[in-house]
């Protein structure tokens, strides 16, 4: 008998203001998988997010705040963040 067990990965991250090295918080950090969000959280008072049960694949992660849209970054999930 063959079993196969699926398991999500847990993606989590920082965001940063690039002169000063402070976390930014109130930042939407979504997973997109072909062009639809497949994740989304939300940083906190540090600019730190965490985004469980991601399954394996690829996605581009994008970042946005209301009056502001950040650059885009590709990342792979396989267990972790490569």
């Amino acid at each position: 008998m063959l079993a196969m067990a699926a398991f999500g990965a847990t993606v989590d991250g920082h965001v940063v203001n690039s002169v000063t090295g402070a976390g930014i918080a109130g930042i939407t950090v979504s997973l997109m998988r072909q062009e639809h969000i497949a994740y989304s959280a939300t940083t906190d008072g540090q600019g730190r997010f965490r985004v469980e049960d991601v399954n394996e694949g690829a996605y581009t992660a994008t970042y946005r705040l209301r009056s502001a849209f950040l650059v885009p970054a590709i990342c792979a999930v396989a267990g972790k963040l490569i």
